[in-house]
């Protein structure tokens, strides 16, 4: 995970190749929580259209 908090601290003595791997980091990480996010997403969506059973019996009364 990116440590943003450390990345602003320091950012005053970076150099731009720094910061440009900085900045690339920060777009990874961003990346990969959309993907975790949009799977988990889709797990919860199919979850939810998967027919669930009848639990309340025949009972009319």
């Amino acid at each position: 995970m990116c440590d943003i908090d450390g990345l602003f601290m320091r950012i005053g003595d970076m150099d731009r190749t720094e910061l440009a791997k900085a900045y690339l980091m920060a777009l990874k990480e961003n990346a990969d929580l959309s993907r975790q996010l949009k799977s988990s997403i889709e797990r919860s969506q199919q979850t939810d259209v998967e027919p669930k059973p009848d639990t309340r019996g025949d009972w009319n009364g």
